[in-house]
């Protein structure tokens, strides 16, 4: 009895092989990948979120800067006004702010050390809102872990977004 194996038999166990080692490769840099943020956490998560909040708030206060020179311009016409309230370009652009505002304090309020509980005009240009004490344990670097693709998603659509608006004032 012969014990020979046809080629195609050996195709398939050197893909078979490859394969399996390119899933391990896989599987191990997603987990040093892993490693790494959560040992980086400490550093990134104060950059991430400080950074983050004066962009947002930097944005909202060039927004109102917009409208009001807009409404001033223009002598407090009753037409710009209506356009703006009704969802013109800076209404929306606005709106959007707000909801990535939004979206910024439900990621960032499991870190703080100390929530602010005071008026948000009071925090949006204190010098308490670029001291942020973020919490850096184990468990809010495996948080962190799960939520820095949120933040850098909410990163990504604020600046480009707003700074490259085709929208001209």
């Amino acid at each position: 009895m012969s014990t020979k194996l046809a080629p195609i038999s050996y195709a398939s166990t050197i893909v078979g092989f490859v394969s399996f080692g390119l899933t391990v490769l896989i599987w191990l840099h997603a987990f040093w990948s892993g490693f790494q943020t959560v040992m980086s956490a400490p550093r990134e998560i104060p950059d991430a979120f400080s950074t983050l909040r004066q962009g947002l708030y930097e944005e909202r206060e060039y927004l109102k800067q917009v409208r009001r020179r807009r409404e001033g311009s223009q002598h407090r016409d009753s037409k710009s006004k209506s356009l703006y309230y009704e969802g013109g370009p800076t209404k929306v652009m606005n709106n959007a702010l707000k909801d990535l505002i939004h979206d910024f304090k439900s990621y960032e309020f499991p870190f703080l050390l100390s929530p602010h509980d005071g008026l948000e005009k009071e925090l949006e240009w204190s010098f308490d809102a670029t001291q942020q004490a973020y919490r850096c344990d184990l468990w809010h670097r495996v948080l962190w872990l799960r939520n820095k693709g949120g933040v850098e998603r909410i990163a990504n659509k604020c600046i480009p977004h707003f700074y490259l608006c085709p929208v001209h004032w």
